[in-house]
């Protein structure tokens, strides 16, 4: 038997909630950059080899606001995996390890007795306690947002199924939007915040589809992983004011096997 493949078309009823776009603030980078830059020179001017790796860390931390961002989709027999970022533009990862090295080397500096060591070693001693906090959230946070016709599950098993959850959409304290998942069945974690960032699917597509996909839930269509696929891939319809909706014709790629 061969696959085959064949093209159908839908509707996504596409909405935009948001305007919003994750872009670092450049001025604020080029200001961790120049203090790690002065920093380390100083550092090394000064003979303290080890404190020039905390100012190391520090002119690296762009770097990892900066890591390209990529948008993974994988279709599964019954449903679409939607991978999180990798490691590199993980911040939990990349902010851990840069807590560790700063630690290292402030504790480094302090067991080689360069003066004014001791000053380092609480801050040292803080740097290295967020290390197991960042890691153990990034942890938690693991694996692909798995989405079917009946509802989505994180990477950490807490599953929320769309005829039992309330889908809504929020503006956090910082300005980041949101899509709020509010189970009535769950005992404990009933709310989750689903962000755009770690998955890189745009905002507005991502809500749209699962607001669309609940709906069909209630209405008894099952959707395919090609169908779900081909939601989360539309490309974002532009001079679309907030708040405004407009209907997207989507055409999805089905295979089937051929015998």
């Amino acid at each position: 038997m061969e696959p085959e493949h064949e093209s159908s078309a839908l509707t996504l009823r596409w909405t935009k909630r948001t305007a919003y776009e994750y872009r670092p603030s450049r001025d604020g980078l080029f200001v961790l950059i120049g203090i790690g830059v002065v920093g380390c020179v100083g550092s090394l001017a000064m003979s303290f080899p080890a404190v020039a790796l905390t100012f190391v860390c520090v002119a690296l931390i762009p770097v990892a606001a900066r890591a390209p961002l990529r948008t993974k989709l994988m279709m599964r027999c019954d449903h679409v995996a939607v991978y999180r970022q990798p490691f590199y533009a993980n911040p939990g990862v990349t902010l851990s390890l840069l807590c560790g090295v700063m630690a290292g080397g402030m504790i480094g500096a302090f067991l080689l007795g360069y003066s004014d060591a001791g000053r380092m070693l609480f801050p040292a001693l803080m740097s290295a306690a967020l290390v197991p906090v960042l890691l153990t959230v990034s942890y938690r946070e693991r694996g692909p947002l798995v989405i079917d016709g009946a509802g989505i599950e994180f990477g950490d098993g807490r599953r929320f199924d769309f005829e039992s959850t309330t889908v809504g959409f929020l503006m956090m304290s910082n300005g980041v939007p949101a899509i709020e998942l509010r189970s009535a069945t769950l005992r404990s974690g009933r709310t989750r915040r689903l962000l755009h960032r770690p998955y890189n699917v745009d905002f507005n597509t991502m809500l749209s589809t699962i607001e669309q996909l609940q709906g069909w839930h209630a209405q008894g269509r099952w959707a395919t992983p090609a169908e779900i696929q081909a939601m989360l891939s539309v490309s974002t319809p532009s001079d679309v004011e907030i708040g405004e909706s407009v209907t997207i014709g989507v055409r999805v790629a089905e295979t089937r096997k051929r015998t």
